[in-house]
This record gives structure tokens, sequence and C-alpha cells, in this order.
């Protein structure tokens, strides 16, 4: 008995053994079916992509991720790359780098104010559409042309709510501009449900989840023009505008918000517009309306900021397009809101500190000197400046600029822009291609010594982007100068982008 008991153990355990024997070569045998898999991708991608531009590829990965992607994206974009799977790669590796960048949701000056304020270069920056949310866009919009699954895929990844909550002040004149991320999602609504999917639904919940993501007012004209390009059956319809009011009557009130987005897009015009849609579809807005006018009334019984005051017109402007166009019934009366001014703080121009307005002063001497000097030679049909005294005054004036340092100025930002503006300026004013190369010599050593830690990257892209222009569209010699000074400028991000020139990219 005992010996068939051990016979009987004897022969669990060896079973045992064989099976993680076998178990551990059948995991050996996947483990290296995978690399050889892995190293037959990675051996298709390099064979798929030239050699040139892989080498651009690697030098680009070492860039800030805002360049990175950018010039990643070119390259898919130039269609230099055949190898779909090689794209795709290279576009869902840009995607994942997005989330480095620094900007995360474009924004929109909506009022006038002075170029040289440190609001006008964040504006520059903005339209330069470097992003988080514009990037990804970007791609999304580059995979629809190559894989649309991909494209829907990475759109559902594209998170906007946690990036535009915050609560604008007096003092922002720029709101949210996702007139990007909208366009989007119309192609993706348009493009990448089958007709089985938009039967089932899935279209339908698509937009109704954009229309659950609106937390700021920024977003309702641009969910209204989503809502209208489609046609939708009846049940649809009165889904979507139940689901529109209710996110109207969550919205938290936000003064600045709630006129730049009159301002820029018409938000009052474009309820309006959805109400019609809805009554000419046989679904009553009446909710909707109230639920507008609710939201208006709670935004101007907050403080409004002096800009809105009754005084320059501009709440009674609004009040009266909101009463002509919703609220005819029932108007909203400006007497009987309680209005309440804040206090605004004027950003301050550039160029007011003691050393840029000292700086800014010699400029217009050398710009009165030079239209000066322009008119006699008209007048008298001469054709050239005297060399000798604007050397004198381009020396006078770069000696105080070479001693022009960050600690003049209010921020590094504040130091970088005034800077480049002076330097942009004798560049143009310039008048033999030998001063202007120096010039431009000089203006790119100060760009490569400036810190990009120090700043927001797209604003000193900016400033580089001066020179870039200058290698793309001058005439033959400055063209030429241009790049050569670019190549050897020692800045990464410089030699980059004019190699991507060069190449077409």
């Amino acid at each position: 008995m005992r010996k068939a008991m051990f016979m009987l153990i004897l022969l669990v355990v060896t079973v045992n053994l064989l099976g993680g024997f076998i178990s551990a070569q059948t995991t050996v045998k996947k483990e290296k079916l995978q690399q050889k898999h892995k190293k037959n991708v990675k051996s298709s991608f390099q064979n798929s992509v030239p050699p040139d531009i892989a080498i651009f590829l690697n030098q680009a990965r070492l860039l800030p991720p805002e360049f990175y992607v950018d010039l990643l994206v070119r390259v898919v974009e130039s269609k230099k790359i055949s190898n779909k799977e090689a794209n795709l790669d290279l576009l869902k590796e840009a995607f994942e780098k997005t989330n480095q960048v620094q900007l995360k949701a474009k924004k929109r000056i909506f009022k006038s104010i002075n170029m040289d304020t440190k609001a006008s270069y964040l504006d520059k920056a903005h339209d330069l559409n470097l992003d988080m949310i514009s990037l990804k866009c970007r791609i999304v919009n580059t995979l629809l042309t190559i894989d649309k699954n991909s494209a829907k895929q990475l759109f559902s990844e594209t998170s906007l709510v946690p990036y535009i909550k915050e609560v604008s002040t007096c003092e922002d004149v720029a709101v949210y501009d996702l007139t990007t991320y909208y366009e989007t999602a119309k192609k993706i609504a348009e493009q990448c449900f089958t007709k089985d999917e938009i039967k089932e639904g899935f279209k339908t919940n698509f937009v109704q989840d954009q229309i659950s993501n609106i937390v700021s007012i920024t977003q309702l004209s641009h969910t209204v023009k989503l809502i209208e390009s489609f046609n939708w059956s009846l049940l649809d319809l009165q889904n979507l505008l139940s689901r529109y009011t209710e996110q109207i009557t969550r919205l938290e009130p936000n003064y600045r918000d709630f006129i730049g987005s009159e301002s820029l897009y018409k938000t009052t015009q474009s309820i309006h517009n959805l109400a019609l849609y809805f009554e000419k579809n046989k679904v009553s807005s009446k909710y909707l309306v109230q639920a507008y006018k609710e939201y208006i009334i709670k935004n101007l019984s907050e403080k409004i900021c002096p800009d809105g005051s009754a005084k320059e017109k501009l709440i009674p402007q609004l009040v009266f397009r909101a009463n002509l166009r919703l609220f005819v019934e029932e108007p909203i009366l400006i007497e009987e809101l309680d209005l309440e001014e804040d206090s605004s703080m004027e950003e301050s121009s550039y160029f007011s500190s003691k050393k840029s307005k000292l700086i800014f002063n010699e400029m217009q001497k050398l710009q009165a000197y030079i239209q000066k000097q322009l008119s006699k030679a008209n007048q008298s049909e001469e054709t050239s400046l005297k060399q000798t005294d604007l050397d004198d005054y381009y020396s006078k004036i770069l000696e105080k600029v070479r001693d022009w340092k960050a600690s003049d100025e209010q921020g590094e930002e504040e130091y970088l822009h005034q800077k480049a503006i002076v330097y942009q300026e004798l560049i143009q004013i310039a008048q033999t291609k030998i001063v202007q190369k120096d010039l431009l010599h000089e203006y790119l050593l100060f760009l490569r010594d400036f810190k990009l830690d120090n700043t927001n990257r797209a604003e000193w892209l900016i400033h580089l982007n001066f020179v870039l222009r200058m290698a793309k569209n001058s005439d033959d010699e400055l063209r030429t100068i241009s790049i050569k000074l670019l190549q050897n400028s020692q800045i990464d991000v410089a030699q980059l982008y004019t190699l991507a020139l060069l190449k077409g990219l």
C-alpha cells in the first residue's frame, strides 16, 4: 500500500515537473517569436524610411516636445514615407509626446490691446498652434487620411475638459479658442462611423458626449455648429436638446469668458440659431431659451470688468441684442440688474523700463535719420545714405543693446520680446547686406543663449521664425545668408527647422 502511494506521488511530481518544463519551453519559444516579430517590424520600419529622414527623425526626438511633435507630423504630412504602418507609428509616437508641451489649450484675444505687451506675444504664440489640444487634433486630422479607426481612437483620448476650467479675470484679454477641436470632432462624426454604427446610435452618442463635456461658455457656439451639421431623428433631437440645455444650467458664471465668447463667437446669435433649428424640426426650444436667459443674468450678477460697464455701453448693447433675438416676450431689464464693477489692472506696455525706454528713443532717432536722408536722396536723385553716419548710429544703439540684461526688466519674457523687437527692427532697416548679416548673427547668438526653460517655448519660436521667414522668402543673397547663419547657429531647433525647410517639410 505504501509502495503504491509512493509511486503515485512520484508520478504526480514527475508530471508537474514535466508540465513546468514544457510551459517554460513554450514561454521561451513565445518570447523568441515576439522578439523576432519586433525585430521584423523594426526592420520593416527602417527599410521603409529613407536614411536622411531617419536621421532627421532621430535628431527631432532630442528637441523640446512642441518642436519634436511638429517636425514628426511634418514628415508624415510630406508623404516622404510611403509605408502606412511606419506613418501610423510616428503619429502615435507624436501623440504621446503632446502631453509634455507647455501650452495646453489655445487662446485668442477678444479685444483691442497694445501690440507691444506680454498678452500680445502670448497670443502670437497661441497662433502657432503648438498647444497640446491643437497638436493632438492635427495628428488626428492627419490620421484621418491614413487610418480612420486610429483617428477615432486617438480623438477619444483627447481630453479637453481639464484644461479649460480656469476662471478668467479682468486682467485676461483672451479666451479659449476651441475651433480646431470642434472642427476635428465634426470630421470624426462625418467619416468614422459606419452605417450600422449610425443605426445603433454610436454617432448620436459621440455628439452627446461632446455636449456633456461643456464646462465653459466658449464651447457653446462650437457645439451648436456640431449639432446643426447632421440630420437627426426626432428622438435624437429631443435628447440632444435636453442634454445641451442641462449643460447650460450647470455652467458656472464666468463674466470674462462670457464677454469674450460673445465678441469672438457670437454666442447669443448661436443660441438663437439653435432655437430656430429645433423649432423648425418640431421640437420646442422654450427651456433652452430660458436656461440661456438665466445664465446671462447669472453672469451679469457677478462683478463686471470696467470695460463692460454701463458707461461703455457694452452690457446694454449685449442685453439689447439678446432681447431682440431671444427674449422679446420677457426681456432682460438692465435697470433691474445689480451691476457691480470689479477692479482691473492695466497691463503695462513694453519699453517702459529705464533701459528699454532709452533704447527705444535711440531707435526712433535712427529711424528718423534714415527717413530724413532717404527724403533728401529722393529730392537730389542720390541713391545712398552716408554709411559712416549710419554706422555711428548703429554702433551707439548696439552698445546699449549688448549691455541690456534680463535684470533690467520685470521678467525673462519681457526681456526676450523687447530685445528681439529691437534686433528685428535694426535688421529690417539695415541698408546693406553686410550690416544685415552681422546683425542676424548677433540676433541668433542672443536667441541661442536665451534659456528655453525661462520662458514659453512657443513665444521663443516667434522670434526664431523671423529668421526662418528670411531664409524662405528673401531674395537669393539674403536667403543664402540666412540659411548659412541658421545652420551654423548652434541652436538645435534652428538647425532642424532649417533642414526641414530645405527638405520641403
